[in-house]
């Protein structure tokens, strides 16, 4: 994607605040009362420096201005915006893009009886979506009149901290993404005027989309596939794109349901967006080996396995941390120079063949991996605790150790222990070393 800019507008020197709210008032439709507003007055109260735009659906515009009457905040409705001449064709086609999803997601323009879409995980990715338009787009005001070089997105419950009196928001020169120590957000975030990254985020996010959109029609509607992999999309779009500058606000746990920017004297309260009771049972679940770690090992390069074999992502949805996650481990995977991805897939597979051709291009059929609480995972460890009795075989069969021992949270666990609550797995081993005895008694 490629975007040349507008007509040389006036420049200030303070970038543009954009609250984006997708969907009916906050409260009308069980949503939390005030979730939607409360973030841009507590900000329109204490910075009188950056221009701070609300944007939200057409229908509801008049409703938000009077919400923020007596602040000064700009309501903006997303439909009209979206259909504006922005001169630079290509910005028109990625408009029209974008009119597209509101269309398939939102039923722009569609009669409401017949259209059943419109739900929260559509409107939050046509926020997440939006909100990479605008970063691209770079610090535009809505008539053009203003450049203001940089442009933050926040959802509506970003807000100063609790005793601030005046805040300023300043520019940067890179992408900007809040991160905690294991995970990014993207809750917030920053990009300077005709910002690369910001464009090539936005264009992976809309090539990505397509492929969610062809997943939902093949498969009928919001699928449990279809919810994973919209639910990593924004966070995966966010670090796909790694030859290019990005920088990162650390973050800070606060108290439950309150995450911190210090630097910025910001905080993120969160709702229940994820699902659970507070942000620190998010921040502190632990994942399990059943339903999340062998995808952390599986892949060496997460977005391109991601796009080519979406019907395999077995992590939960809900849980967007483990996104980046899986990314540090392929990075640092990459790093050691080994690649264990395409041995793990296969098994995760049951992919006897792609196996065979593995062995053949002189993969290591016993590598192990050390990650985080679990140490020393072979393949042989991975097929067990997979119940993939194929794969089992063949890797025994190829004289893959089964005497090796991979640990959890440091106790130890051998292949045998691991087989012991999956009755195929525990018979194929006790005949293999019931076969190694015989040859061994023979000689």
């Amino acid at each position: 994607m490629s975007f040349s800019h507008r007509k040389k507008a006036k420049v200030i020197s303070h970038p543009i605040i954009n609250y984006i709210w997708i969907g009916p008032p906050s409260g009308s439709d069980g949503v939390i009362s005030g979730h939607d507003i409360a973030g841009p007055i507590h900000m329109a109260q204490v910075n009188q420096s950056n221009k701070i735009i609300f944007w939200c659906l057409e229908e509801y515009k008049d409703h938000y201005r009077m919400q923020f009457s007596d602040h000064s905040i700009e309501v903006v409705g997303i439909q009209s915006f979206l259909t504006r001449d922005f001169e630079d064709p290509t910005l028109n086609q990625t408009a029209e893009q974008l009119r597209h999803i509101g269309r398939e997601t939102l039923g722009w323009g569609k009669n409401t009886q017949d259209f059943n879409r419109g739900a929260v995980r559509d409107r939050v990715s046509f926020k997440n979506v939006f909100s990479l338009f605008l970063l691209a787009l770079g610090g535009s005001t809505p008539d053009a009149e203003l450049d203001l070089g940089g442009v933050y997105t926040l959802d509506t419950n970003v807000r100063p901290k609790a005793g601030i009196s005046a805040l300023i928001l300043p520019d940067y020169n890179e992408f900007k993404i809040p991160r905690l120590p294991k995970q990014i957000e993207c809750w917030m975030l920053y990009a300077p005027s005709n910002n690369d990254r910001a464009k090539a985020v936005l264009n992976y996010y809309l090539q990505q989309w397509h492929i969610a959109e062809d997943i939902f029609q093949q498969e009928g509607g919001y699928t449990e596939t279809y919810y994973r992999y919209m639910g990593g999309l924004m966070l995966n779009a966010l670090s796909s794109i790694k030859h290019m500058p990005c920088e990162y606000w650390h973050l800070s746990l606060e108290k439950e349901g309150v995450i911190m920017i210090d630097l910025l004297n910001l905080e993120k309260r969160y709702y229940n967006t994820h699902k659970f009771e507070n942000r620190s049972e998010h921040e502190n679940k632990k994942f399990l080996v059943k339903n999340n770690f062998m995808l952390f090992v599986a892949h060496g390069n997460l977005p391109s396995v991601f796009a080519d074999n979406i019907k395999t992502i077995i992590f939960d949805y809900t849980y967007e941390q483990e996104n980046c996650l899986i990314q540090e481990l392929s990075r640092n995977i990459a790093d050691k120079g080994s690649k264990p991805g395409e041995v793990f897939f296969a098994i995760q597979q049951n992919d006897v063949s792609r196996l065979q051709e593995l062995l053949k291009y002189g993969h290591d059929i016993n590598q192990k991996i050390t990650y985080d609480e679990y140490k020393n995972v072979t393949p042989l460890h991975f097929a067990i605790m997979y119940n993939k009795v194929e794969s089992l075989i063949f890797l025994l069969d190829n004289n893959a150790d089964p005497n090796q021992v991979m640990f959890y949270i440091n106790k130890p666990f051998t292949t045998f222990e691991l087989a012991s609550t999956k009755p195929q797995c525990k018979a194929i081993l006790e005949e293999y070393l019931k076969k190694i005895a015989d040859l061994r008694s023979s000689i």
